[in-house]
Order: C-alpha cells, then sequence, then structure tokens
C-alpha cells in the first residue's frame, strides 16, 4: 500500500517518540522539555518527507542529523556526538529488531534504502514488529542499566545531631561539584529520603526555616545540569559523612527532584567523594 505523508507523519512521531523515550529512560539529558517535543515532531516531519517521490533519503538522513545536533548537543562535541550515536544505535536497533519480527527483511529495506513510499506488509503487522522490538530493546537496556548501575551504587552516611542515617547514592564520574566558599566536594540527596530518614522536621530546602535549623553550617550551592538551567539548592556541613564506612570531608546539598524513576538511588555523589580523589 501508499504510505501517504500524513499517516507516515504520525507513524514517524510513534517510532521516533519510542526511541526518544529509550534514550531519556537510560540516556538522560539536561534539556527543556520543549526541545525534546521539537526533536520527536522534527523527526516524524522527516520520516513524511521521507515518501515524497521528489525527496531522496540522504536528504532525510542529513536533516535529520542536524536535527539531532540541534536538540541533542552535550556540553562540548564529544557529548554531542556520544548523545546522537546512541540515540541512532537505538534506532537502528529497533530496526533491525523490527524487521526480525515481521520476517520481511526484504521488503522494509528496499523501502528504507529507496524511501519510494510502499510497504508489502500490514500495517498491524508492522505496528505488532516495532511493539515487539520496543519492548525487547526496553527489556535490554534496563537489564544492561541495571547492571551497571549496581557497581555505582554507594552506601553514604550522613550524620546530623548525633543521628546517623544511610543513603544509596550513585557514583557519577563527571560530577566535580564544590562549595564556592570552602571548596569541599558536595553530595545531593533528595529532599525526601532526608525527610523520611530525619523526620518531618527536617526544613524545606530554600526556606527560611533550612537557614535557621543550621545556622552557620547551612551553605548555598549553585548548580547546572539537573534540569538544564541554573538553579540553587540549599546545603548543610553534617557532623560527620561516610562513603561505605569511610570517612570524608563533604557537603549535603539538598534538591527537591527525584534523582531516579527506578528508586535504584536517592543521591548523588562525584569522584571526589566515591573515590576520595
Amino acid at each position: 500500500m501508499v504510505v501517504y505523508p500524513d499517516l507516515a507523519f504520525f507513524m514517524g512521531l510513534a517510532l521516533h517518540g519510542g526511541n526518544l523515550y529509550l534514550y531519556l529512560k537510560f540516556h538522560p539529558l539536561s534539556r527543556p522539555r520543549w526541545s525534546q517535543i521539537l526533536f520527536l515532531l522534527f523527526s516524524a516531519l522527516c520520516s513524511a518527507l521521507s515518501v515524497l517521490p521528489e525527496i531522496h533519503a540522504l536528504t532525510i538522513l542529513f536533516f535529520s542529523l542536524i536535527g539531532c545536533f540541534l536538540f541533542l548537543r552535550g556540553k562540548n562535541l564529544r557529548g554531542t556526538v556520544r548523545n546522537v550515536l546512541f540515540y541512532v544505535i537505538i534506532g537502528c536497533v529497533r530496526f533491525a529488531l523490527t524487521l526480525l519480527f515481521c520476517g520481511t527483511i526484504s521488503a522494509f529495506s528496499l523501502v528504507f534504502l529507496s524511501a519510494g513510499g510502499y510497504f508489502t506488509v500490514s500495517f498491524f503487522e508492522g505496528l505488532f514488529g516495532a511493539f515487539a522490538s520496543f519492548c525487547a530493546l526496553f527489556s535490554l537496556l534496563r537489564f544492561r542499566s541495571r547492571r551497571i548501575g549496581e557497581k555505582k551504587i554507594f552506601q553514604c552516611t550522613v550524620i546530623l545531631d548525633g543521628c546517623a542515617k544511610t543513603f544509596r547514592c550513585y557514583g557519577d564520574s563527571g560530577n566535580f561539584l564544590t562549595d564556592p566558599v570552602s571548596g569541599l566536594p558536595v553530595a545531593i540527596l533528595e529532599y525526601s529520603a532526608l525527610r523520611r530518614a530525619f523526620g518531618a522536621s527536617f526544613p524545606e530546602p530554600l526556606s527560611y526555616g533550612f537557614a535557621q535549623r543550621f545556622a552557620t553550617r547551612a551553605r548555598v550551592i549553585p548548580i547546572h545540569g539537573i534540569s538544564g538551567t541554573g538553579e540553587m539548592l540549599s546545603a548543610f556541613l553534617p557532623e560527620a559523612f561516610f562513603v561505605d564506612g569511610i570517612p570524608r570531608d563533604g557537603i549535603v546539598a539538598v534538591t527537591p527532584r527525584c534523582l531516579d524513576g527506578c528508586g535504584r538511588f536517592c543521591g548523588i555523589i562525584g569522584p571526589t567523594l566515591s573515590e576520595g580523589e
């Protein structure tokens, strides 16, 4: 059947949306949500235009790569290339798995290479193949994420008012956040986790109660990367801080955000705290 641009647009929206979801799930970006939506629409538009006989598939590929660099750019060229390659690999693997599940490799290959706009398989067969490949790739990436993530989880103990509480923190090798005044490394913990550990009396960040509660031990840490824009986090100097039982000198910053949707950890530390570098 002939795939018209309007149908191709919605099919591209669904397929690229699946790719983007997998990318953000296992390789999160510090980008505003609007840029993710624009990238999704841009990718779907390229898919719709690719069925027109006047437009060559290589032209669409070129514009798609430009869109990747615009909306998936990192803090530097190396980070941008890594982001784009990871996203492209996810798309290629999903496409290959779709071919495997549909059992129509030759037909799909002709469409992919020539962009002629003709499919020799039914819509539901292609939809089932895309869904099956999405589930397979999701399971594979989730297993890999858990396997890698567990190797970087540290037990961080915070002592406050003589009470010791332990939190699971992720060791981010690229996190070198420090207190601009003292130069001490900063560990970021979720406010909800601190509230559960130390009780409902634990003050909210960026409030007068927080500054009053910690007095001279209160700090304000400028940070970038959680939401993609600069922000300020309340922080405090604990009585003691341990990483896997080893004492470290550090400051605890409090974020109101959820750091891990899977619940594997509730904090982030850098190599200065995790490895003592």
